[in-house]
């Protein structure tokens, strides 16, 4: 389940859809669905297509928990993920606020 969440996480920070990540994998949209629940577990070779495709590492997509530091790339696909789970337009604003003060632009 948790390699699923991995990729859903990532194929949204890229803006794609299951369809569109599919069809570029040539796969049907149902099988990424199905990475994503957890329900198929893709083998060594759909793993390379998949982290070729959501711009990773085999070795990033695989990462679980992170025991060094997150890089740049990581952390902006984390915040990524959390800008686009949020839908209140009040809750965005306070976010983007809070990074232009810690950039200092305000």
């Amino acid at each position: 389940m948790v390699l699923g969440q991995r990729i859903r996480a990532l194929r949204k920070a890229l803006g794609l859809t299951q369809a569109q990540l599919a069809e570029s994998l040539d796969y049907e949209p149902m099988t990424i669905s199905r990475f994503e629940r957890g329900e198929y577990s893709p083998g060594f070779d759909a793993l390379h297509q998949l982290a070729k495709a959501l711009g990773v590492s085999l070795a990033s997509l695989l990462q679980f928990e992170a025991k060094e530091p997150l890089g740049a790339g990581e952390l902006r696909h984390q915040l990524c993920d959390i800008i686009y789970e949020t839908e209140d337009p009040k809750v965005l604003m306070g976010m983007l606020k809070a990074i232009r003060k810690a950039k200092g632009d305000g």
